[in-house]
């Protein structure tokens, strides 16, 4: 498995939002980039 970032690694208990929030977040991201 990859190593998580840092955030997730002290912040387990919310971990599932947090994945949810980066996944959102990275998916518009990408979407951003490959529009750019």
């Amino acid at each position: 498995m990859l190593e998580k970032p840092k955030t997730r690694s002290f912040m387990k208990g919310s971990s599932d939002r947090i994945d949810a929030a980066e996944v959102s977040k990275f998916a518009i991201l990408n979407d951003f980039t490959v529009i750019g």
